[in-house]
């Protein structure tokens, strides 16, 4: 599958991406070749975060480039038409790799580790090599096809991109259309599978409320510690201090179920850019609050929504309680989360009730259906709903959303 992303002078086709960590000094050598076609681009600029470019290359050859102020540029006058752009950096990435003893894994900022676009727009497909030292294990998007190499053939966003090395350990369940993984740094096998025994029952609902089966043949779930909470496209990176409440209480499964639901809602449709993120991440809790009234039942389901008029209360306090659509800049990253994450549950919860659980969750499989590996917008969105409910929904798409 094709790149979803295009501007009137190119397509990124695919990043094929090499890293080998150093865990004596927190430092990486790699090297991005980018695949580009109908590219009549003149310049490249690229983001760069504490990495030191080496060399860019087309055709085995190199050429010239600058680096100043955090950015790469790449100028292409010399060539009428480039293929494949190759780029070879080394150094301290200021973000985007946390790093442990016998660990590190990637977190938020995939251009910081490699050389990518950063808009959410920008779908590709991704090859990634790793240099795993010995005795460590890992992980990565996509098939593994040998040894520390991962392919994803079809097209994902960049912040999806990742990786996770390290001692740990692995635990592989098989399940009718899929593998489920358990990763664990400090971990024992059994431990692993209690925290992790309900992967299935949560696959299986999105599976149905969505219409699409599990979109990979592999889902792991790397444990490491702390608070982590990320999805990364067919794997998560979970803290321990939000899995291990589950051995106590089974229904402390919120983590869990969030970053599955990005498989489908922000992995296989991904908003088009960050002005439309709630439909990321408001879906996603909205969606981690319908599994538990599935799994746990209706007061679990009431506990999520109430948890969510709390924490959209705090950007009402503060004065700041603005459209789910809002292209600013937030005051802290506090009330950025209760506007996209929490007031975007809240939305789709008054939704369900405008249209009635039927009409709701038929619309909820047919944008589903209609946008899985695409980007899209909050009309997009719109457009679906408003033809299952087979009415006019701008009243309330505009009291929340715009």
């Amino acid at each position: 599958m094709s790149s979803a992303y295009a501007t009137n002078s190119f397509v990124v086709e695919k990043y094929k991406v090499y890293v080998e960590p150093s865990f004596a000094n927190k430092s990486i050598v790699g090297s991005t070749e980018i695949t580009v076609s109908g590219n009549t681009a003149r310049v490249y600029d690229f983001p760069l975060y504490g990495l030191q470019v080496d060399s860019v290359q087309i055709l085995n050859k190199q050429i010239p480039f600058t680096q100043e102020q955090s950015k790469l540029r790449i100028d292409l006058s010399n060539f009428k038409k480039v293929k494949s752009i190759l780029i070879h950096y080394s150094g301290k990435p200021t973000k985007g790799l946390v790093w442990g003893t016998g660990y590190v894994y990637t977190n938020y900022d995939p251009c910081a580790w490699m050389i990518c676009f950063e808009e959410p727009a920008v779908r590709a497909a991704i090859e990634i090599e790793l240099k795993i030292p010995n005795g460590m294990q890992a992980t990565a998007n996509g098939d593994q096809t040998t040894n520390g190499k991962w392919r994803e053939s079809r097209a994902y966003s960049s912040y999806l991109y990742g990786f996770a090395v390290g001692n740990f350990e692995i635990v592989t369940e098989k399940f009718l259309g899929f593998e489920a993984q358990y990763i664990g740094f400090s971990q024992s096998p059994d431990e692993l599978k209690k925290k992790f025994k309900d992967t299935e029952g949560i696959v299986r609902f999105f599976e149905k409320k969505s219409g699409v089966a599990i979109p990979m043949k592999k889902y792991s779930q790397v444990l490491v510690p702390g608070n982590e909470a990320q999805e990364k496209q067919g794997f998560s990176i979970l803290g321990t201090n939000f899995v291990d409440p589950i051995l106590n209480d089974p229904s402390e499964d919120w983590v869990l179920v969030h970053e599955l639901a990005h498989q489908w809602w922000g992995n296989l449709l991904t908003c088009k850019s960050w002005d439309h993120f709630w439909l990321n991440e408001g879906l996603t809790v909205f969606m981690t609050a319908a599994y538990k009234q599935n799994r746990w039942g209706q007061a679990a389901y009431d506990r999520e929504m109430e948890l969510a008029k709390k924490r959209h209360q705090n950007a009402i306090d503060a004065k700041f309680d603005v459209p789910l659509t809002f292209p600013g800049t937030y005051p802290s990253m506090g009330i950025k989360r209760a506007i996209v994450y929490s007031k975007g549950a809240l939305f789709l919860d008054a939704l369900r009730k405008e249209m009635g659980d039927k009409l709701f969750w038929k619309g909820i499989k047919d944008y589903t259906l209609k946008f899985q590996f695409k980007s899209v917008e909050s009309k997009d969105f719109e457009l679906v709903m408003e033809k299952a409910a087979n009415k006019s929904l701008k009243p309330i798409f505009n009291h929340w959303v715009y």
